[in-house]
């Protein structure tokens, strides 16, 4: 089973947030998997470029 995890950006502050979810019996929940600041121009362009 692949897992999909959810990446949100925040452009302004550099911060990239990362969620994966959970499948329970009856409901969908999402966990913070990790945020990180992006203090690298290399990292910016990695994640504009997906």
């Amino acid at each position: 089973m692949d897992i999909v995890r959810t990446y949100v950006y925040n452009r302004t502050r550099k911060y990239v947030i990362v969620f994966e979810p959970q499948i329970r019996t009856n409901n969908k929940a999402y966990y913070l998997l990790t945020a990180y600041y992006l203090n690298r121009t290399y990292g910016v362009k990695q994640i504009e470029k997906n």
